[in-house]
């Protein structure tokens, strides 16, 4: 429910009164099945996990905003208060079966029932004073009061004589967070004509306290931080303008990365929390520019993005002889983030052949933890393509294709420094004929080198669609839609993290046929 409340109190004062309010519920029954294999190819571990659950949750907000403007142009004061609870419970049972096959003595199985019970609620209240100082200047002053509590209840029980009545006080706890944060800011802005900026400085003080009210363990932070930022953008015309951007930005860990209770959903990847969790620090520059010519119909842009976060939330992860891990978040110094992206549109012959010509890249570095020793990964990756579109006024035809390059790096496993390479090739042809006819097709050729054994696929994926429009309007179409006409819906591919490389491969949707009416 969302409903909106806009009144004008009188010629310079406006107020805005916003309540929201949602209930969502849910049913999950999840199977996952996990086999691990030596280096001959012969099982070693075997896990199957069934986590079944019921929530509902409650999400309700208030969001009040006052504006009160005066008689001299410019001079603004603004009062703002948002209020937030939500309210989420959830039971469910856990049942899980491990199968080690050269230490059956090892084998286990877990029959468990959870219950979770999460409470939040945020007080936030923020008000600003506007003062014009000449003709292209003014200057704001800023002050921001936030209260957050945040409450998880987790109890556990293991299935006992017929009922879930053995209580297990190391996988249940009570856990509380609150946070009192105040910041106070002033924001100088310059506007004129084609130039505009800023300038912005922010003090916030957060007061933490992480209670264990099991335990009744308290951990206390009281953490200060300066936050600049800064804006110019330069646009000498409306088809043309260069923009950069300095922020600086510092997030909370959240409770379940607080919560210092295993997570046992998963037997193969137990998860803990880590009540010594530090906001983190963050500085990102961005820049972009784009230019178009309307005339023409040509443009281009161009832009990049870097950040260096400090006291970053990265995995501390260790592993048992089988390869079952345990993960946990803890604070790191150093990561950083780096890309950079660019393109055009060149007609060829007015409007009817284009190239789109396409390049980006970029540099990561970050930091984690595996058995207890630092593991750096730097990872960069290259991207460039291009696109020919013919366009007439009945008939679209598009073919191109594009070749990424990555290179990862980890200083503790040599298994990620290998580099691999993706081409891409894809072409689309459009057909509008008489009488509200319409032929569409599109494919793509992907080939993927340097994988594992067996991941270095190359498969090529053909749809089509012909549609026919009804009603003066053509408002009713009626399609008939042919999904992977050769039935080979396969995607493959690496992900690179911190503490793994993964080949994988997916068939999701394969070869379909589907009737659609649109109106």
């Amino acid at each position: 429910i969302n409903l909106s409340l806009d009144s004008q109190l009188d010629s310079l004062t406006n107020l805005v009164v916003k309540p929201t309010f949602r209930v969502d519920q849910a049913v999950t029954d999840n199977n996952t099945f996990t086999q691990y294999l030596n280096e001959s190819s012969t099982p070693t571990l075997e896990t199957f996990a069934n986590n079944k659950n019921k929530s509902v949750g409650l999400d309700g907000a208030l969001t009040v905003g006052l504006i009160r403007k005066f008689m001299k142009p410019r001079r603004q004061i603004n009062v703002d208060y948002y209020f937030n609870y939500k309210d989420n419970k959830s039971n469910g049972n856990l049942l899980t079966h491990t199968n080690v096959q050269m230490y059956p003595m090892l084998n286990d199985t877990v029959d468990q029932s959870k219950k979770n019970y999460n409470d939040e609620m945020t007080n936030n209240f923020f008000v600003s004073y506007t003062e014009p100082f000449g003709q292209y200047l003014k200057g704001s002053l800023m002050y921001n009061y936030k209260i957050e509590n945040l409450d998880q209840d987790r109890t556990t029980n293991d299935y006992v004589n017929g009922e879930y009545s053995g209580f297990r006080a190391d996988l249940s706890n009570i856990f509380e967070t609150n946070r009192n944060e105040h910041k106070a800011g002033f924001k100088l802005q310059f506007d004129k004509a084609k130039h505009t900026a800023f300038a912005r400085v922010d003090v916030r003080n957060v007061d933490i306290n992480n209670i264990n009210l099991v335990t009744s363990n308290s951990i206390h932070q009281n953490i200060t931080n300066v936050l600049p930022s800064a804006r110019y953008q330069f646009k000498p015309s409306m088809s043309r303008s260069f923009t950069i951007t300095y922020n600086t930005n510092s997030n909370q860990p959240s409770i379940n990365d607080l919560q210092p209770v295993q997570d046992n959903s998963n037997p193969n990847r137990l998860r803990e929390g880590n009540p010594d969790l530090r906001p983190n620090y963050m500085h990102s520059v961005n820049a972009w520019f784009n230019n178009w010519s309307p005339l023409k119909g040509s443009f281009f842009w161009a832009g990049l993005n870097a950040a260096l976060d400090n006291n970053a939330f990265a995995s501390s992860t260790s592993y048992d002889q089988f390869g079952r891990m345990i993960t946990q978040t803890v604070n790191v110094d150093g990561n950083f983030y780096g890309n950079f992206y660019g393109g055009a549109g060149i007609p060829i012959k007015g409007k009817t052949i284009q190239i789109h010509p396409n390049v980006n890249g970029g540099y990561n570095h970050y930091s984690n933890f595996i058995n207890g020793e630092k593991n750096v990964t730097d990872n960069l990756n290259l991207s460039g393509g291009g696109e020919f579109r013919f366009q007439w006024d009945s008939l679209e035809f598009n073919i191109g294709g594009r070749y990424t390059w990555n290179n990862p790096k980890s200083s503790l496993s040599t298994a990620s420094n290998t580099p691999y390479g993706v081409q891409v090739y894809t072409a689309r042809f459009l057909w509008r004929l008489p009488l509200g006819f319409q032929i569409k097709t599109d494919a793509s050729y992907t080939m993927n080198s340097q994988l594992a054994e067996g991941y270095n696929l190359n498969y090529f994926i053909w749809n089509a669609e012909v549609s026919k429009a009804f009603l003066k309007t053509e408002n009713l179409i009626v399609s008939l839609i042919g999904n992977d006409i050769l039935n080979q819906n396969i995607n493959a591919g690496r992900t690179v993290t911190g503490n793994m490389v993964v080949d994988n491969r997916t068939r999701v949707i394969s070869r379909y046929f589907l009737l659609k009416l649109t109106y």
